[in-house]
C-alpha cells in the first residue's frame, strides 16, 4: 500500500457539491491507510475557463484545505481542456 501522490480533482464551477467534495476529502484522509502514508496531494481546481468558476483560493477556503497539516498539498487552477496548470501540477508532484 504504497504511495508516491494523490491527485484529486475538483470542479470548480459546481459549488452545490463542494459540501460533498470536503467530505470526500475528509473521508479520505481519515482512512487508515493514509495515516501510514503521508503522500503529497495536488488538487486540480478544474474548469477554470467556465464564469462561474471559483478561484483555488476560495476553494481551499471552502474546504478548508489549510487544515491539512500532515503532508505537503498544493491547489492549482486547470483546466483540462486546453491542459492548462496541469503539466505545473504534476512538476510539483514529482518533486
Amino acid at each position: 500500500k504504497e504511495c508516491n501522490g494523490i491527485i484529486f480533482v475538483i470542479d470548480s464551477s459546481d459549488e452545490k457539491r463542494m459540501g460533498v467534495v470536503k467530505d470526500e476529502i475528509n473521508q479520505m484522509l481519515s482512512h487508515a491507510d493514509m495515516g501510514k502514508n503521508l503522500c503529497p496531494m495536488l488538487f486540480l481546481a478544474n474548469k477554470m475557463d467556465l464564469q462561474d468558476a471559483k478561484t483555488a483560493s476560495e476553494i481551499k477556503s471552502t474546504l478548508k484545505l489549510d487544515q491539512i497539516k500532515d503532508r505537503p498539498w498544493i491547489i492549482m487552477e486547470t483546466n483540462a481542456i486546453k491542459g492548462d496548470g496541469i503539466l505545473e501540477g504534476i512538476k510539483w508532484l514529482r518533486q
